[in-house]
């Protein structure tokens, strides 16, 4: 079956962007083959930071972005002296389904000494490799005197969408009064279907506390696809800006992302201390912790939207001092470039589809990089949901 094989190079003049400041490269065009040898270096010597937090967001990426081939290093994260990086990495095994770990995921669970998040992590990712052994352990958890434990095991049920778990999710509410506990017990019901929690979620997307805010964003998206009206209401200018940003990211994920989205986070990465002064007022002062969270939702949420032209404004960001936002910006990278389809001549494609050079779950391959990019999902305007 004859291909095209073609390396193309788009060329990305400056885009007029209301009230937004450039910040590409010196010349229109972009090496995408370049960006993902970038971005996929960045993400890798982030994982090895000596900043626990930054290695923590690089297992998640790896999971996200990179597959199975990063399966060795995931492993290895295990014993990383932070728990929240073994944490994460056990998360991104479980994700990508890395069989090879089982034996080290299985030795943390019968370790009475492991942290009870690790636990949960390690019992998740088992039980994606269809290991369900452990799976009951979670409801010990649930009822434990640790809250960032209770809470965890509340994800974990949620993220497992097991119907089975509803019963005791909903038992631990009426009695939770730890706040964070009650927002993952909440979380999990509403993905598990569970009307009322749903209400509850969409509330604390509403609500007066921004953290909480944030966090609910994408988990009222992914519970609820139905949320269209509130997200485009959230991208309001009388919002505030990581508001307008996380929603506008919602709205990617969910394929309704369009120019305006697009433009949101733009500015979120080139002029995040101007957008937080036009949000906040003149006389707010601007934490640099605030600039860091801006930019980094702003990057998260143009890999969510899938734009090719994100590309120029991420690029940059991978060579910041800031580890947080480094990783964001070469996820993003990768999400786009890893959403490369390849280009057929239709006339000669034969009657069994796609062939052997297709895609796989690991990323990109170096012929597939020289490949035109996908520039983004169709915008839609109401009903057919993506995830």
């Amino acid at each position: 079956m004859k291909r095209i094989l073609m390396f193309f190079v788009a060329c990305l003049g400056c885009l007029a962007l209301s009230g937004c400041e450039m910040a590409g490269t010196d010349s229109g065009a972009v090496d995408y083959h370049q960006a993902y040898v970038d971005a996929r270096t960045a993400l890798l010597q982030a994982a090895n930071d000596e900043n626990p937090m930054t290695r923590t967001h690089a297992m998640e990426a790896i999971g996200q972005s990179l597959g199975r081939s990063q399966g060795e290093l995931l492993e290895q994260a295990l014993d990383d002296p932070n728990v929240m990086t073994r944490f994460a990495a056990a998360m991104s095994l479980g994700d990508i389904r890395y069989a090879p770990a089982k034996g080290r995921l299985e030795q943390l669970i019968l370790d009475e000494k492991t942290d009870q998040r690790v636990v949960c992590a390690a019992i998740y990712a088992l039980y994606r490799m269809g290991d369900t052994r452990y799976a009951g352990q979670l409801g010990s958890i649930l009822m434990s005197d640790f809250p960032l434990g209770r809470g965890t095991a509340a994800m974990i049920m949620g993220k497992m969408a097991e119907p089975s778990a509803m019963g005791p999710l909903k038992a631990l509410l009426e009695e939770e009064h730890d706040p964070g506990v009650r927002f993952n017990i909440v979380e999990a019901l509403s993905g598990l279907g569970d009307k009322k929690s749903q209400r509850i979620l969409e509330s604390y997307a509403k609500g007066y506390y921004l953290d909480m805010r944030l966090v609910a964003i994408p988990a009222l998206s992914r519970a609820n696809p139905n949320t269209q009206p509130i997200l485009q209401n959230m991208l309001k200018n009388d919002q505030p800006p990581r508001v307008r940003v996380a929603a506008a990211g919602a709205m990617g994920k969910l394929g309704l992302g369009d120019k305006a989205c697009f433009n949101i986070c733009v500015q979120a990465v080139t002029m995040p201390k101007k957008m937080l002064q036009a949000g906040y007022g003149q006389a707010g002062k601007i934490k640099p912790l605030d600039v860091s969270s801006l930019r980094r939702l702003g990057a998260i949420s143009l890999g969510n939207l899938g734009q090719a032209e994100a590309i120029e404004f991420l690029r940059p960001l991978l060579y910041g001092d800031d580890g947080a936002v480094q990783v964001a910006a070469a996820m993003g990278i990768l999400k786009i470039v890893g959403s490369t389809e390849l280009q057929r001549d239709d006339d000669e494609l034969d009657e069994d589809g796609p062939g052997e050079a297709d895609l796989d779950e690991d990323g990109p391959s170096e012929q597939d990089l020289s490949r035109p990019i996908k520039r983004g999902p169709k915008l839609q305007t109401s009903g057919a949901l993506d995830e």
